[in-house]
């Protein structure tokens, strides 16, 4: 029985090329891994929590306040509570490519090594309580294959580019005393009725299941979903009491490590579970919003992201500050006369100056050129050639609106003026 995990990690690999089998022709895996490396849904990001689950979850959750508390740990005897996390201490990914003359099949392997994280709680004081706290180290295995398509780019010189078509759902895990067998979703009506089913998933089939890339399973912002998960204990097994001590199933889901939420599963009998202790797990939650607007063009991600700060990163999804432009052929900024074309004023203001060729910005009340050597009122100034293109190898040293000095090959040389 397989296990299964539909946890969306990016590390980059780098492997020798290998030959398309049907014509001859060498497969780019450089482009391949890099398609792999820039998309989310194709990694493992969001499964290490960074600690336990109160630490870096506080964006996407299905709930705020003391409902969030509540859904973080479960109950465990008198006077305590059980927080659980995960964090991750070394990760590795291996990919092999299977190559046909469009297409590719890349079977990627994640290799995870963390610890597993297990904190009592306190009830009365909050506090840690270090008698039942632990820690212990678990090793897992991932895997999933992801399928390649070469698709039209007259832009590329080679007339097409790689785009990742689809993916199957990623299966693997530690140990052998639990599977998950099935995980399936349905929508809750406005009348808390569990209602269509949504999206289901058996172990069995996941290995070969590709799900197009386009059409990957997505919740609306807001709505309710109620989960089942099945699961296959091979013991012992710690049934569920009246008291709610048994076993649990966590869920996580989210876009990446900055959209994610979780809830717990239960198999209490109560609510939206049915029958107690028939190891299907269930749990209600509410879809928190995006806490980031994504755009998206020609079949590649992250054009343009704006982040929950506001922050706005054009070429990558990491908007650090305000603005962030990643590229590597330039950026045109606004441009005009040195009059009629100039904005009414802010400090912080930046353009180009077309009557003087020069970089200007706004400061302290004046417009003035940046960079080279120039006052605020651009009448004394040096100039390295009279006019764009020029090329007169000449240096020209200007004050007050007069040209006093220049500097060509033979030395400096003074200008003549009316005061000398």
């Amino acid at each position: 029985m397989k296990q299964l995990y539909l946890l969306p990690l990016s590390l980059l690999l780098i492997f020798s090329a290998c030959e398309n089998a049907d014509n001859g022709v060498p497969l780019d895996e450089s482009a391949l891994l890099a398609l792999l490396d820039a998309d989310e849904a194709a990694g493992m990001d969001g499964f290490d929590s960074g600690g336990d689950m109160d630490l870096d979850h506080d964006v996407g959750l299905e709930m705020g306040g003391v409902g969030r508390v509540f859904s973080d740990t479960l109950s465990f005897g008198e006077g305590y509570r059980i927080r659980y996390g995960r964090r991750l201490l070394d990760r590795d990914r291996t990919v092999e490519f299977e190559a046909g003359e469009d297409t590719a099949i890349g079977l990627v392997t994640h290799t995870i090594i963390g610890e597993f994280i297990a904190k009592a709680i306190d009830t009365s004081n909050h506090e840690q309580i270090d008698s039942l706290s632990f820690t212990k180290e678990f090793s897992s295995i991932f895997t999933r294959k992801v399928r390649f398509v070469k698709v039209d780019d007259p832009s590329n010189p080679d007339g097409y580019r790689w785009k990742i078509d689809a993916l199957t759902p990623m299966i693997g895990g530690s140990g052998d005393k639990v599977f998950i067998t099935n995980l399936s979703f349905h929508a809750l009506t406005g009348d808390l009725e569990v209602g269509e089913q949504l999206y289901s998933f058996t172990a069995d089939e996941l290995g070969d299941l590709y799900i197009d890339r386009e059409s990957l399973p997505t919740f609306t912002a807001f709505s309710g979903v109620v989960a089942y998960a099945d699961v296959t204990n091979a013991g012992p097994e710690y049934t569920m009491d009246s008291t709610g001590v048994g076993e649990w199933v966590f869920l996580n889901y989210g876009r990446n490590r900055f959209q994610r939420g979780r809830r717990h599963l239960h198999d209490t009998g109560m609510f939206f579970d049915e029958t107690m202790n028939d190891n299907t797990h269930s749990g209600a939650m509410k879809i928190r919003a995006g806490t980031s607007i994504t755009f998206n063009t020609n079949d590649i991600d992250n054009r343009m992201v704006i982040d929950s700060s506001g922050n706005v990163g054009i070429g990558t999804q990491h908007g650090t500050v305000t603005l962030v432009v990643s590229g590597t052929d330039a950026m045109v900024i606004p441009k005009g006369n040195s009059t009629s074309d100039r904005p009414t004023a802010q400090d912080g203001m930046f353009r180009f100056n077309t009557t003087d060729n020069v970089f200007e910005g706004y400061s302290n009340g004046s417009w003035g050129s940046v960079g080279g050597v120039q006052d605020i009122d651009g009448d004394t100034y040096i100039l390295a050639e009279t006019s764009p293109g020029a090329d007169d190898d000449t240096l020209h040293f200007w004050q007050g609106g007069t040209e006093r000095i220049k500097m060509d090959s033979s030395g400096w040389v003074p200008v003549l003026t009316s005061q000398m």
